[in-house]
C-alpha cells in the first residue's frame, strides 16, 4: 500500500514532497539501527512524564535540537499574523513555529478570529467563515478599515519567485466598511511588488496552499457540523474535494468537451476538403479545354506551312535531279534521326532500369532495418528469459531450505508427544460427565431468565418507542397551539389598525405615518420639492380584482416616498427618525421631471394586461418611479395559476421575465413559482369594511380550533403520565431477572473452572499434536512447491534456448540482406556506365543530322537559279512559313483542312468563361490552399487520436487512483482507532456518491459495527480526528488549522487524540500545525515536538463588531 501510494505521490506531487517521502523513508528504515536523527518513542500522558528522568528528559531536547537544526519548515509556512481593527483585535501580532502552534484562550478571547484572519487574509471569502455574510462585519465598529497582514516563508526549492521575493512574502489585505477590499503582495522588504488576487493565487498555488479545502482550515461550525450530522453525500463531497479527485474530474470533463469540439472541427474540414477538390477538377476541365484550343492553332498554323510548300513543291517537280540527291539527303537525314530515337529509347530503358534497381535497393534496405529491429527485440526478450531462470532458480533453492525446516520441526513435536502420553494415567471421565449435566440445567434455566428478560426488554423499548412519539405529538400540539395564539393577537391588531383606517387611510402604512404627513406639511417650505408619498395613498386599481396581484408586485414600496434630491431626502430621513421607532420606509432619490417615460420598446407585448395598465396614477413621477424600481412595464397579470405557469413556461412574451396572478402568486421565466402568503387586501382595499370582516370571521375559526388543541395537549400528558408508571414496574421487574442470571452464571462459571483445572494436565498434549500436523501440512505444501518450480524452472529454460536460435536465425537473415543489398549496388553503377555511353551516341548522330541539312538547303539554293517561279514561291513559303518541309498533301485537301480548324477553334472559344492567366492564378491558388488544408487535417487527427487515447489512460489510472486513496485512508483510519481500542471502517460507494464511517467500540462490541450517530460526543469527536488524520496523509498543504477539535471529548479521548496529532506533527516536521482551543493541552505535549503556545487573554469588546 506504502508503495503504491509513493508512486501515485511521485508522479503527482513537487520536488517538496518528494524530500518529505524522503525523509520518511530514511526514518522507517532507520528504526532498527537506531539512528541518532530517529525520534525517540514514548507515551505522551502525564503519568509517564512525570515518571521520566532527569537523564531522558536531557537526552530528548538533545534529540529535539538536532532535528530542530536538520527539518526545516518548507515554503508556504505562516511566520506571522498581524490583525488591526479586526473583530474584537484592535491591534494583535501573533508569531507562529513552524511546527506546531497552541492557540490557547477561553470562550471569547478572539482564537476563532485569528483563524478567520488567516482565510481571509490568503482570499478566502466571508461567507464561508461562517461570521458574516460581508468583509464590513469583520470590521471593529467604528474603524474606517480592518487590515489582516500574513508573512509566508518563500525558501527551498519549490520557493515563489525567490530572485523577485526573496525569503518571505507579505500578503496584506485592507477592508473597508463599503464591503470592498484590496490586496498587496509585497517582498522581504515590504515593498510592494504587486496589488490584483490574481498574483496572490499564482503564489498559493506555488506553495500547495488550499483554503477552501475544510481538511485543511477546519473551523468550530464545520467541527460541530461533523459531529451533528452525518450525511454520508456531503462525506462524499468532502473526501473528494480533500483528495483533489474532484478538480481532476472536472479536468477531465473539459477535456472531453474540447475533444468534441475538435471532432467538430475536424468533420467540418473534411467537408470542407471536398469542396475544394470539387471545384480544382472543374479549374482543370477548364485548364484543359484551353490547351486543346492551342493545340488547334498550332495544328491550323502547321497546315498553313504545309499548303504553302505544297505550292511549291509541284512547281519543282520539274527538277529531278536536284530533286534525287535531296531525297538522297532526306534519307540519310531519316536514318540519322532513326538512331537518335534508338539512342533516346536506350538512354529512357537505362533510366527505368536504374529507378527500378534503386527501388529495389531501398526495399532490402528497409528489409534489413525491419530484421535488425527483430534482433534488438529478440535480445530483450532472451534477457527478460534469463531474469525468470534465475529468480526460479533462487525459489526453488528457498523452498529446499523451507522442507528442511519443516522436517526438523516433526522430529521435534514427535519425541515431545511421545513425553507426554507417558504422563497421562487417572480417568475422570464419569466426574466430568455428571457436571456437565449439571451444566446444562444451569444453561437451561438461564435461558429461560434471558427469554423472559429479553420479553420485558422488548416491552420497555416499544414503550419508549410510543413515548417518544407522545412527546413528539405534545410538542406539536405547543408549538400549533403557541401559533395559534400568535395568530389571534395579530389578527386582533389587524382589526384595530383597520377600524382607526377607516377615519385616516394614512394608518394603514403604520402608526406614524398621520403624524408624518403633518410633519412633512409643516416643513413645506424647507423642501425643494414636497416628497410624494406614501405611494400606496398615490394609487389606486382600475379593476378591483386584480388588487391582490398588484399589492404583491409593488411590495414594500407602498409605504415608500420619493423625493427630488439628496437634501430633501436628509431633511425628509430627519423628520422619519423624529416620529417613527422601528421599521424606517424606503426613500428614493428621483427627480421631478413631470415628463411620462416612453415604455413602447420595453413594455410586455401580449394578450395579457400589465402592472402598467391596471394600475391608475395622476402623478407621472410616480409613474415614472414604479417603471424604474418594480418594472411594472413588462409585468404581466394572468388570472389562473396554471395558465401563468403554462405562458411562463413555454413562450413567454418578449420583454417579459415575470407574471402574477389574481391570487397575488408570483410566476417567472421558465416556470419558477412563489405563492402568495397574504390572502387579503392591505393597502389598496377601497371598503375596509369587507376586510374588517374578513378578520373577525378568520378570529372565531381560530379561537375554535384553539379549544381543540387545549383538549388534545391533556389528554396527551395524561396518557403520558400512565406510560410513565409501567416503565418503572417494567424496569423493576428487569433488574430482578439480571440477579437470578448473574448467580446462575457464577454456578456455571465454578463447575467449568474446576473441570478444566482437571483436564489441563491432559490436554497439553494437543497443541503439540496439532503443531505437528501443521508441520506436516507445511512440508506437504513445500513438495508440491518444489515440484512445480522445478517444472516452471525447465519451462524456463526451454523458453530461453528457443529465443536463442529464434536470434541465430535473424542474425542470419540480416547476413543475407546485407550480401543482397551490395549486389544490387554493383548493378546500378554498371546501368549508370551503359546510359553514358548512350548519351554519347546520341550527341554524335545529332551533329550528323546538322550537316546533311546544311547539304539540303546549299542544293535548293542552285535550284534557284533553274527555276524562277518555284524561286518565288519557296521565297514566300520561307518568308510565310519558315522552314521548308516535305508534304504528300495536295493544296487542295489542305486547303480544305485549314477551314474545318478553323471552326473548331471558334467553338472551344465560344466555351471559355475566363482568360487563360486568370484560369492559372485561380487554380493554382485553390491548389495551394488545399494542400494546407489538407496538413492541417492531417495533424488534427493525429491529435485528435493521441489525445483521445491519453484521455482514456488517464481516466483508467484515475479510477485506479481513486481506489488507491480510499483503501489508503480506511487504512490510516483503522490504525488511528486501533490506538482507543476501537475498530473500524471507511465504507466508500462511488455510484452512489456516499461514504460511510462505522464505529465500534469497546461498548459495541457484542452489538457488531455500528454508524457514528450511536456514539457518545467524546467517541464521535475522537473518531472525526482519526477521519481528518486519515484525510491528511493525501493533502500537500503546508499548514493544517483546528478550531475547538476537543471540546467535546472526555479525558481519555482527548489525551489520546492529542498524542495522535502530536505523533503526526513528529512525522510531518515540515508542515505547520495550528491548534485553537479553550481548554488547556500543555500537560498532553509530547516533549520530543517542537510546540509553540501562545495564551490569548480576554479582549475589550466596547468597541467590538
Amino acid at each position: 500500500l506504502n508503495f503504491q501510494y509513493k508512486t501515485y505521490r511521485k508522479e503527482r506531487m513537487n520536488t517538496r514532497e518528494l524530500k518529505r517521502l524522503k525523509l520518511s523513508q530514511d526514518d522507517s528504515d532507520s528504526e532498527e539501527g537506531a539512528s541518532p536523527m530517529t525520534p525517540i518513542p514514548g507515551p505522551s500522558t502525564r503519568a509517564n512524564v512525570k515518571r521520566r528522568s532527569s537523564e531522558s528528559k536531557s537526552a530528548a531536547k538533545r534529540v529535539k535540537s538536532l532535528i530542530a537544526e536538520q527539518v526545516r519548515g518548507e515554503c508556504g509556512i505562516i511566520e506571522k499574523v498581524c490583525l488591526t481593527n479586526f473583530m474584537c483585535h484592535k491591534k494583535l501580532e501573533v508569531e507562529l513555529g513552524q511546527n506546531v502552534n497552541l492557540i490557547l484562550g477561553r470562550n471569547g478571547s478572539g482564537k476563532s478570529a485569528i483563524m478567520s484572519a488567516i482565510y481571509l487574509g490568503l482570499g478566502g471569502r466571508a461567507m464561508s467563515t461562517n461570521r458574516g455574510s460581508s468583509i464590513k462585519a469583520f470590521i471593529q465598529k467604528g474603524q474606517s478599515y480592518a487590515q489582516v497582514e500574513i508573512c509566508l516563508i518563500n525558501e527551498g526549492d519549490d520557493s515563489y519567485q525567490p530572485e523577485k521575493y526573496g525569503h518571505r512574502i507579505h500578503v496584506i489585505r485592507r477592508m473597508t466598511p463599503d464591503g470592498s477590499s484590496s490586496y498587496r503582495i509585497q517582498d522581504k522588504n515590504k515593498k510592494t511588488l504587486a496589488t490584483t488576487k490574481d498574483e496572490l493565487n499564482c503564489i498559493l498555488e506555488q506553495f500547495s496552499i488550499q483554503i477552501e479545502n475544510p481538511i485543511s482550515m477546519l473551523n468550530q461550525d464545520t467541527s460541530r457540523s461533523f459531529l451533528a450530522t452525518n450525511n454520508p453525500s456531503n462525506m462524499y463531497k468532502l473526501f473528494m474535494k480533500a483528495t483533489h479527485l474532484e478538480q481532476m474530474c472536472q479536468d477531465y470533463d473539459q477535456i472531453d468537451q474540447a475533444l468534441a469540439k475538435l471532432k467538430y472541427v475536424i468533420a467540418a474540414k473534411g467537408n470542407l476538403t471536398q469542396e475544394m477538390e470539387h471545384e480544382i477538377k472543374h479549374l482543370e476541365n477548364i485548364y484543359n479545354g484551353m490547351d486543346r484550343i492551342r493545340t488547334l492553332e498550332a495544328k491550323l498554323a502547321s497546315k498553313y506551312r504545309e499548303h504553302a510548300w505544297a505550292l511549291v513543291k509541284e512547281k519543282e517537280n520539274s527538277m529531278i535531279p536536284i530533286e534525287q540527291k535531296i531525297k538522297k539527303c532526306e534519307r540519310a537525314l531519316e536514318k540519322c534521326d532513326k538512331e537518335i530515337d534508338n539512342s533516346t529509347l536506350s538512354m529512357n530503358e537505362y533510366a527505368r532500369s536504374f529507378n527500378k534497381s534503386k527501388e529495389e535497393y531501398e526495399t532490402i534496405g528497409n528489409a534489413a532495418k525491419e530484421v535488425n529491429n527483430q534482433r534488438s527485440a529478440a535480445g530483450s526478450l532472451i534477457t527478460t528469459a534469463r531474469q525468470v531462470r534465475n529468480e526460479l532458480e533462487l525459489k526453488l533453492k528457498g523452498i529446499q531450505q523451507h522442507i528442511s525446516s519443516c522436517r526438523k520441526e516433526c522430529s521435534f513435536f514427535e519425541n515431545k508427544i511421545k513425553e507426554l502420553k507417558e504422563r497421562a494415567k487417572k480417568d475422570l471421565t464419569p466426574v466430568w460427565e455428571e457436571r456437565r449435566r449439571e451444566e446444562e440445567t444451569l444453561t437451561r434455566d438461564k435461558q429461560n431468565t434471558e427469554h423472559k428478560m429479553q420479553n420485558i426488554e422488548q416491552e420497555i423499548e416499544q414503550n419508549q418507542s410510543i413515548y417518544s412519539k407522545l412527546n413528539t405529538r405534545l410538542e406539536g400540539f405547543r408549538n400549533k397551539l403557541s401559533n395559534n395564539e400568535s395568530t389571534i393577537t395579530d389578527t386582533k391588531l389587524r382589526i384595530e389598525r383597520l377600524s382607526q383606517s377607516q377615519s385616516n387611510r394614512l394608518s394603514l402604512y403604520g402608526e406614524y405615518m398621520p403624524a408624518l404627513m403633518e410633519r412633512i406639511r409643516a416643513n413645506s417650505s424647507s423642501f425643494s420639492r414636497p416628497p410624494k408619498g406614501p405611494i400606496g395613498g398615490l394609487i389606486a386599481v382600475k379593476e378591483k380584482k386584480w388588487a391582490l396581484g398588484v399589492e404583491a408586485c409593488i411590495g414594500g414600496l407602498m409605504k415608500g416616498f420619493i423625493v427630488n434630491n439628496m437634501n430633501d431626502r436628509v431633511l425628509l430621513n430627519r423628520l422619519i427618525k423624529e416620529v417613527c421607532r422601528d421599521r424606517y420606509p424606503p426613500i428614493v432619490v428621483t427627480p421631478f421631471t413631470g415628463k411620462q417615460y416612453d415604455i413602447s420598446r420595453f413594455r410586455a407585448h401580449c394578450q395579457y394586461p400589465t402592472i402598467f395598465d391596471m394600475v391608475s396614477c395622476s402623478d407621472v413621477d410616480v409613474m415614472n418611479y414604479l417603471v424604474d424600481t418594480a418594472q411594472i412595464e413588462s409585468i404581466i397579470l394572468i388570472q389562473q395559476h396554471e395558465v401563468a405557469r403554462s405562458v411562463m413556461w413555454k413562450n413567454a412574451p418578449a420583454n417579459c421575465n415575470t407574471a402574477y396572478t389574481i391570487a397575488g402568486d408570483e410566476i417567472q421565466k421558465r416556470g419558477a413559482a412563489f405563492s402568495n402568503r397574504a390572502k387579503t387586501v392591505k393597502y389598496l382595499e377601497e371598503d375596509l369594511s369587507n376586510s374588517i370582516d374578513a378578520y373577525k370571521r378568520e378570529l372565531r375559526s381560530l379561537q375554535v380550533e384553539k379549544e381543540k388543541l387545549s383538549e388534545l395537549l391533556e389528554a396527551c400528558k395524561s396518557e403520558l403520565k400512565r406510560m410513565d408508571t409501567t416503565q418503572t414496574d417494567l424496569r423493576g421487574d428487569l433488574r430482578k431477572l439480571n440477579g437470578t442470571k448473574k448467580s446462575i452464571e457464577r454456578k456455571i462459571e465454578d463447575l467449568i473452572a474446576k473441570t478444566n483445572e482437571e483436564q489441563k494436565q491432559q490436554e497439553e498434549i494437543e497443541p503439540f499434536e496439532n503443531a505437528l500436523q501443521e508441520s506436516l501440512y507445511k512440508e506437504e505444501q513445500h513438495k508440491s512447491q518444489l515440484s512445480d518450480t522445478a517444472q516452471s524452472l525447465e519451462t524456463a529454460k526451454a523458453d530461453l534456448d528457443t529465443k536463442i536460435r529464434a536470434k541465430k536465425q535473424v542474425d542470419e537473415e540480416l547476413e543475407k540482406l546485407k550480401e543482397d543489398m551490395e549486389s544490387c549496388k554493383k548493378k546500378l553503377i554498371e546501368i549508370d556506365d551503359q546510359k553514358d555511353e548512350a548519351k554519347s551516341n546520341l550527341e554524335h548522330y545529332q551533329e550528323k543530322r546538322e550537316k546533311i541539312e546544311h547539304v539540303i538547303r546549299g542544293e535548293t539554293a542552285k535550284c534557284d537559279k533553274f527555276r524562277d517561279e518555284a524561286e518565288q514561291l519557296a521565297s514566300e513559303a520561307l518568308q510565310n512559313c519558315g522552314e521548308r518541309m516535305d508534304t504528300e498533301s495536295n493544296p487542295e485537301s489542305l486547303q480544305s483542312e485549314i477551314k474545318e480548324t478553323k471552326k473548331a477553334i471558334q467553338l472551344q472559344q465560344k466555351s471559355q468563361v475566363m482568360s487563360r492567366e486568370e484560369c492559372t492564378q485561380k487554380l493554382t491558388k485553390r491548389i495551394a490552399d488545399y494542400k494546407v488544408h489538407k496538413d492541417t487535417l492531417k495533424v488534427m487527427s493525429r491529435l485528435f487520436n493521441k489525445l483521445s487515447i491519453a484521455l482514456t489512460i488517464r481516466l483508467k489510472k484515475h479510477q485506479e487512483l481513486q481506489d488507491m486513496m480510499i483503501i489508503r485512508a480506511s487504512h490510516y483510519f483503522q490504525q488511528h482507532l486501533g490506538k482507543r481500542n476501537y475498530s473500524g471502517r471507511i465504507r466508500f460507494d462511488p455510484k452512489s456518491e456516499a461514504l460511510t464511517l462505522e464505529v465500534t467500540t469497546n461498548k459495541q462490541n457484542k452489538q457488531g459495527t455500528q454508524n457514528t450517530c450511536t456514539l457518545s460526543g467524546g467517541e464521535r469527536s475522537y473518531t472525526t480526528v482519526c477521519f481528518i488524520m486519515s484525510l491528511w496523509e493525501a493533502m500537500e498543504s503546508p499548514f493544517r488549522c483546528l478550531d475547538e477539535f476537543d471540546v467535546f471529548m472526555d479525558m481519555v479521548n482527548r489525551a489520546i487524540s492529542i498524542d495522535l496529532m502530536m505523533s503526526t506533527a513528529a512525522e510531518f516536521r515540515d508542515r505547520q500545525f495550528i491548534f485553537f482551543t479553550p481548554l488547556d493541552m500543555t500537560s498532553y505535549i509530547n516533549s520530543e515536538v517542537d510546540v509553540k503556545i501562545l495564551r490569548l487573554s480576554q479582549p475589550e469588546r466596547s468597541n467590538s463588531t
